[in-house]
């Protein structure tokens, strides 16, 4: 499936390689749907810090955006905010 790349995240997240993004869309680790936006968060564990991509999902994906959290509990607040269901 062909994967596009919002103009916003190299713009708005340089510090996320293409290769993690493309990793974490095609292997999460974690992966949950938003109900509210139609949405699917995919998230990979990477050496240290957890990447999470926001992406729609129909003939193509299209990432949306992408972002690093340091710390287990900067995920977690965003899960919890957010109305997710869990994938998988």
């Amino acid at each position: 499936m062909k994967i596009i790349l919002s103009p916003h995240l190299s713009i708005a997240h340089p510090e996320v390689a293409l290769s993690d993004v493309l990793l974490a869309v095609s292997n999460p680790d974690e992966r949950y749907f938003d109900t509210l936006r139609n949405r699917f968060i995919s998230l990979k564990k990477l050496n240290d810090k957890w990447i999470m991509i926001v992406y729609e999902k129909n003939q193509e994906i299209i990432v949306i955006t992408a972002f690093l959290h340091e710390r287990s509990e900067e995920k977690q607040v965003y899960i919890k905010q957010a109305l997710l269901k869990q994938l998988d």
